[in-house]
């Protein structure tokens, strides 16, 4: 009589024992080329030993090889394991660990664990395991006592009973560090999670997958973790423990009724700064006719700022920004780009060479193994490359890796697409494939066979699912799928960023430091190019897009600017890259900041994966997040066809930003007139909201106070740039005040003046019960004597890190010729009322109010001024009744 293993499955085998893939042949594909020719010996006896045990609960190979490789990528020391069994999984984590690692290891039978524990042993990482018997619950809620354990674990890796799995999240996310991982087994549960109510499921499978729906549920909503749900094994989930984010209003105010004072912000605060460069290549892009997936010039400009503010060196794109990366990279960024085909590239690189940021850019046309020859042949490219993506000629893979293998450093990466090739690797002799698809599998079978016995190399090849729900899977990092993106014919010179809104992204960019970007959507690069001109020298920019050409139009100008070098451009959908970043650990949260303008039936797609790949205190903005003003269109409006139809996935999208508490969101005003046939928009941070609108046009004296959009706009500006000593200059009851107050560092100060002390203790009582109180130094009386004083003392000269002024008008460039002196080198100086409720393009006849009139002109001439101010970098954004922020540059 047969085994009870060799007639029926054995308990849990149908859960958590192999991959979700549909193709158990696939599956079986990637264990025997990938996990099974490097699994470690000691590995390969527990799995055995294992596969024989009646409850075949263990961790499957292919996900024992993953932990393995997290674990080392996050340098884990301290880790813990709850749900043993004989061990496996808890080996793979030994063997990852330093010599002095720890592991404490939680099970309710030690008579399993001893099954693996002689194996363990000859492992010789016995040593490094803590093995507890017993329920878990008791000894956490004992450690959660203990104050010495709270945030002492790197890693805690969850494979026990899920009806207690939130118990456990309730309990683990106090001993896990800021930064550490929780990693949770089987949340898809077999795929039962969508399974119809009517499916023949058995008892045990059916009775815990409600509380694996409930655990995904509450990890989604949990603002202390960040999350990545992995198809590996029976589904595993990470979960990155950061700080909690906090909750914001979001409330807008636009002045922007009139094409006349879009046309003012232009003229005064845009054009007077815009580089030559941008300036080409937006004229050269509005004659293409194309010109509408291009960035208007104000955003262009405010990418620019974004990427300086943040330092930005290392970046991505996928569209057509390439020059405007460029230009904002560090001057020492480089880009090695090799392609058979430069005629493309040339359209836009004499533009890109007149901007003066070619040098960045180092483009080889012809095959690449001759280059790389060269390198390998001279001993100081040995090791000088971080990370090298391959997705080229298939029948050259192996070739690339002999000559690569010496290019990248020790502990980098190199990451070879299409490695299961749409799944024909495992198709059947006579399957109907394409003729180039079964000309290049022999090849791609060749360099899954090589990597798999290269000893020089740790490998993991994980699958992913496309639109078609075919398999294609990455070495380390790389697996791509294609998807097909529709774009409708769209009006001309309505995809390109403003100018205004340009400027504004260069600040900001400058002002968070912005070094490592991303780009999705690029178009002719004209984003692109005020990006990379914000970002430093070694600055990086990765920019996907799914039209090369485009983006070539302005490439020659990204290289005449001197940028070209900070630009990675990848052709192609961005989704299936996004995938790849999101299932390689080293990718999360790597980036300062991503700007989205792109296909908008993907955006909730996009942000979904981007979330993990933006840093802690990053950005992501996505563009025509008011899709020009159709949100709240009438039903029967005239929309164009696309505008109708894209407008559904922007209000998905900005309903999923307002409630995702992973987030602090801030969404813009648009920078011209709303006119839902037009589309533009963007966003700071990750902004969306619908737009209300609020006539403050006539001003009584309890409408003083900062609108609720800009203070929210201040507080995330104020945590973006690492504001720690400021300067507010009218205060009335403190709105503006407490905002910034919040949004200070614990010993952070505020040197609060006002001439009334009467008014800034109406909003007193509320400022204490914040708590943010103690840093604030109120100083009554008029602000000018004190500014002289301190002027006059060198020690204030480049202290504040920020100064905010909304005070008496007439004094606003008497204030700035002081506060020049008191700013930092790269910190701000904002000015609130500078477009004066719209006042400064009114006809000389229009009835304004008499002291409306008579502040027009000092804030006229206070634009006048810093637009020609050449100690300081502008960029003047319509939020609230118009706000100029000024970055002090030398």
């Amino acid at each position: 009589m047969a085994t009870t293993g060799e007639t029926q499955p054995a308990k849990h085998q149908e859960v958590g024992h192999k991959s979700l893939l549909q193709s158990d042949a696939l599956y079986q594909y990637i264990l025997e080329t990938s996990v099974y020719p490097r699994e470690p010996e000691s590995m390969k006896e527990l799995r055995e030993v294992t596969a024989k045990h009646p409850n075949l609960m263990t961790t499957s190979a292919d996900e024992g090889q993953f932990l393995n490789l997290l674990l080392k990528l996050i340098n884990a020391k301290n880790t813990m394991e709850i749900g043993v069994y004989t061990g496996y999984s808890l080996l793979s984590t030994a063997l990852a660990l330093p010599e002095d690692g720890k592991i404490l290891a939680l099970d309710i039978n030690r008579e399993n664990y001893e099954i693996g524990l002689p194996i363990i042993e000859k492992a010789g990482v016995a040593h490094k395991i803590d093995f507890r018997e017993g329920p878990a619950l008791p000894l956490l809620d004992e450690m959660i006592k203990d104050e010495k354990f709270h945030g002492s674990f790197d890693f805690i890796f969850v494979d026990a009973d899920k009806d207690n799995y939130l118990n456990y999240h309730k309990r683990l996310i106090d001993l896990v560090k800021i930064g550490g991982v929780i990693g949770y087994d089987n949340t898809l549960w077999n795929g039962s999670l969508v399974a119809p109510p009517d499916a023949p499921l058995r008892k045990y499978v059916r009775y815990y997958r409600d509380f694996v729906l409930e655990l995904n549920k509450a990890l989604a909503a949990d603002s202390r973790v960040e999350i990545c749900q992995l198809p590996v094994g029976d589904g595993i989930t990470l979960c990155r423990q950061t700080q909690p984010a906090k909750h914001q209003e979001v409330g807008h105010k636009s002045l922007l009724q009139s094409d006349a004072l879009y046309q003012y912000i232009l003229e005064t605060s845009v054009y007077p700064r815009e580089p030559q460069s941008m300036k080409e290549l937006r004229e050269v892009t509005a004659k293409h006719p194309w010109n509408l997936m291009t960035t208007s010039a104000d955003e262009g400009q405010f990418l620019n700022l974004l990427l300086k503010l943040i330092n930005a060196k290392n970046t991505m794109e996928i569209g057509y920004s390439l020059l405007s990366t460029a230009l904002a990279l560090p001057e020492d960024g480089k880009i090695l780009a090799l392609d058979i085909n430069r005629e493309n590239y040339e359209i836009g690189l004499p533009i890109i060479e007149k901007a003066g940021v070619a040098h960045k850019i180092d483009f080889r046309e012809g095959p690449a193994l001759p280059v790389l020859d060269q390198m390998v042949d001279d001993v100081k490219f040995h090791g000088s490359f971080d990370f090298i993506f391959v997705d080229a000629d298939k029948d050259n893979y192996l070739n690339y890796h002999k000559r690569l293998i010496d290019l990248v450093k020790i502990g980098g990466v190199i990451g070879y697409d299409n490695t299961l090739w749409n799944g024909s690797l495992v198709a059947p002799p006579d399957a109907p494939l394409r003729k180039y698809v079964r000309y290049y599998r022999d090849f791609v079978l060749e360099l899954n066979k090589a990597l798999a016995i290269d000893p020089r190399v740790e490998i993991c090849q994980l699958p992913k699912l496309n639109r078609q729900n075919t398999k294609k899977s990455a070495t380390r990092v790389s697996f791509k799928a294609m998807h097909c993106i529709s774009t409708f014919s769209k009006p001309a010179n309505l995809m390109t960023t403003s100018a205004d809104e340009g400027q504004f992204l260069n600040m900001l960019l400058k002002l968070i430091n912005a070094k490592n970007t991303m780009e999705i959507g690029v178009y002719t690069g004209y984003s692109l190019l005020s990006t990379a001109l914000a970002l430093p020298e070694d600055g990086k920019i990765l920019a996907l897009d799914i039209n090369r050409e485009n983006y070539e139009i302005g490439l020659p100008i990204i290289e005449k600017a001197g940028v070209a070098h900070k630009i990675d451009f990848r052709e192609g959908p961005a989704l299936p890259l996004l995938d790849e970043m999101v299932n390689d650990v080293k990718f999360h949260g790597s980036f300062d900041f991503i700007f989205v303008d792109a296909d908008k039936d993907n955006y909730l797609n996009y942000h979904k994966r981007l979330i993990d790949l933006v840093k802690i205190g990053g950005v992501i903005g996505y563009d025509n997040t008011l899709w020009n003003g159709s949100l709240v269109a009438p039903a029967d409006a005239p929309l164009r066809k696309y505008v109708r139809y894209y407008r559904d996935f922007v209000l998905e999208l900005n309903k999923a930003l307002a409630v995702d508490m992973r987030v602090e969101i801030c969404q813009l005003p648009p920078t011209e007139k709303l006119n839902p046939q037009n589309t533009r928009k963007s966003a700071t941070r990750v902004s969306s909201k619908a737009m209300h609108s609020i006539n403050t046009f006539l001003k009584p004296v309890n409408l003083m106070t900062t609108s609720a959009d800009e203070g929210q706009f201040l507080n995330l500006l104020l945590k973006l740039i690492n504001a720690k000593n400021t300067m507010e200059i009218g205060v009335y009851t403190g709105y503006s005040l407490l905002s910034t107050a919040l949004a200070l560092p614990e010993d952070g100060k505020i040197l609060a003046l006002d001439i009334n002390r009467e008014n800034y203790e109406i909003g007193l009582p509320i400022i204490e019960k914040a708590g943010v109180a103690h840093k604030i130094d109120f100083r009554e009386g008029p602000a000018l004597p004190l500014l002289d004083q301190m002027v006059d003392d060198v020690k204030f000269h480049g202290s504040f890190d920020f100064i905010f002024v909304d005070a008496d008008k007439d004094n606003y460039l008497n204030y700035h010729k002081r506060l020049i002196d008191l700013v930092k080198i790269g910190g701000v100086i904002g000015y609130d009322n500078t477009l004066w409720n719209g006042s400064l393009v009114a006809p000389p006849d229009a009835p304004l109010r008499k002291y409306v009139r008579y502040y027009r002109d000092f804030v006229l001439e206070l634009n006048k001024a810093l637009a020609v101010d050449s100690r300081v970098e502008i960029c003047q954004l319509p939020v609230g009744d118009g706000i100029t922020l000024c970055r002090r540059v030398i």
